[in-house]
């Protein structure tokens, strides 16, 4: 029973710290047409910058300036109906409104496209998106359980999970950026044990192959990826966990974290979420405060490279705002009353604490 129970609290730990899309499990699609309306005249790359990148410093769109956009929520499922983004090496934002088309604008906030795709009218979906550097985009569809790749003018392939497919349902993925053309880094989670693996995705034909061993762990960026486990005392949760950060084929280092604020107090969840200047990490550390009644609390940490803690700030996440890596940091698209604007996550905290309550011990 004390297992069941752990199993069952880390799973709302993992609802807690990242949002869940919910699918369709309806047949498989038949072969659209390959056709497409682009509309005007005139990606998700967690690396770090290129020669060629033009760094995206975060961007404000209003309702009265940009009227093109749906700022509305979606019938479909009640959430609002622009539901990913990303940026080009031009810096340019590219926004993914569910299942209809994508919007393209300049650093400055011009509208430069909008490419549309029929999707619906050909029993299709897109919720999730990643754009390469030959100018494809990759709409992730949930009902289908399909990658639809496509350029700026016309669908060029339909790709399928299978039943041999590791990923059991794409309801399951937290994250995918292209690597290179008709290669996906892709993030699921494993509810075997509730743990995230990143696997490697071949696109390019019918059927999706996963062309690489997966690796446990949540993928940040910069070819890296993060695994949490909880440390144990038997079967009780004590107030540490463990860190594994590690890159594809390289160097592998690990650390346990602490929180001494108070005997009350139990770290139950941590989440690094990418990079950030200078090298250093931006993470996310939820406590369980006991008093009279059981509370959470959330708070934003900065990381050094040595994974000493020198910062701390409340965490103020709204359910809705979607969180993102691109040219080594992470950014949050949040819903305003006007609008909506692309902000860096580090941005969000007015003022950083250096009076921290978290301590780590490298292993």
């Amino acid at each position: 029973m004390k297992r069941l129970n752990l199993m069952l609290l880390i799973f709302v730990l993992f609802l807690v710290l990242n949002a869940c899309y919910k699918t369709e499990n309806d047949p498989p699609a038949k072969e659209p047409e390959q056709s497409v309306n682009a509309g005007y005249e005139t990606e998700d790359d967690l690396s770090t910058n290129g020669p060629d990148e033009t760094v995206f410093q975060g961007i404000t769109l209003s309702r009265q300036d940009h009227p093109e956009l749906n700022f509305d929520y979606s019938e479909h499922d009640g959430r609002h109906a622009i539901r990913d983004f990303t940026v080009t090496p031009e810096g340019n934002l590219l926004l993914l409104e569910l299942s209809k088309c994508i919007y393209e604008y300049s650093p400055q906030g011009r509208l430069l496209n909008i490419y549309e795709y029929d999707l619906e009218e050909q029993g299709l979906t897109a919720y999730m998106f990643a754009a390469d550097d030959q100018g494809n985009f990759y709409l992730l569809d949930g009902r289908r359980q399909l990658i639809i790749k496509v350029n700026k003018s016309e669908i060029l392939n339909l790709a399928a999970f299978d039943e041999t497919s590791l990923i059991s349902d794409t309801g399951l993925i937290k994250s995918f950026y292209a690597d290179s053309e008709d290669v996906l880094i892709v993030t699921a989670l494993d509810t075997s044990d509730f743990s995230y693996h990143t696997f490697t995705l071949d696109v390019s034909g019918d059927n999706i192959k996963f062309t690489e061993d997966p690796v446990r762990g949540d993928s940040i960026g910069n070819r890296q990826f993060v695994y949490v486990e909880h440390i144990m005392d038997g079967e009780q949760l004590t107030n540490g966990m463990e860190i594994v950060v590690a890159e594809y084929g390289g160097e592998e280092r690990r650390f346990r974290v602490y929180t001494n604020h108070e005997a009350s107090a139990n770290l139950v969840g941590f989440q690094i979420y990418g990079l950030m200047e200078e090298g250093k990490y931006l993470a996310r550390a939820v406590e369980t405060l006991h008093g009279d009644k059981v509370e959470a609390r959330e708070n934003f940490l900065i990381l050094e490279q040595d994974f000493d803690v020198t910062g701390i700030c409340e965490s103020n996440l709204a359910a809705s705002d979607i969180i993102r890596g691109f040219q080594g940091d992470t950014f949050v698209l949040r819903f305003t009353n006007d609008g909506l604007e692309i902000v860096k996550l580090y941005d969000l905290c007015s003022s950083w604490k250096d009076d921290v309550w978290f301590y780590t011990d490298a292993i």
